[in-house]
């Protein structure tokens, strides 16, 4: 016959072993939460770096568009100047002939 200090022994060493394994089983979980935590967090994380990468190239791609009109732009203006000069310069050229030509025939004649 087992004696009731070794049967409450037993009973107190199932129990005792069965809190262990409810601490450990909750431990694992704590710890998987905290891995899937971490987890979301470096996902978070990643998708606002490559949300920030994006806007700085798109950033980036307006100054160049810019920078670009800009340059076309100027070119014309340059282009505007060049032709205004070239028309200003023809126009006195063919003023003074035509003047030399007017003071000509009035010195003959």
């Amino acid at each position: 016959m087992i004696s009731p200090y070794a049967r409450r022994a037993g009973l107190l060493a199932i129990l005792i072993l069965g809190a262990v394994l409810l601490c450990t089983c909750d431990e694992d979980e704590a710890e998987k939460a905290r891995r899937a935590q971490a987890q979301r967090q470096a996902q978070l994380q990643a998708q606002l770096q490559a949300e920030q990468a994006q806007q700085i190239q798109n950033e980036q791609s307006a100054r160049a568009e810019t920078a670009t009109r800009n340059g076309w732009i100027v070119g014309l203006g340059s282009g505007a100047c060049v032709v205004c000069l070239v028309v200003l310069l023809l126009g006195i050229h063919i003023g003074s002939r035509t003047v030399n030509r007017y003071k000509k025939e009035h010195a003959d004649g």
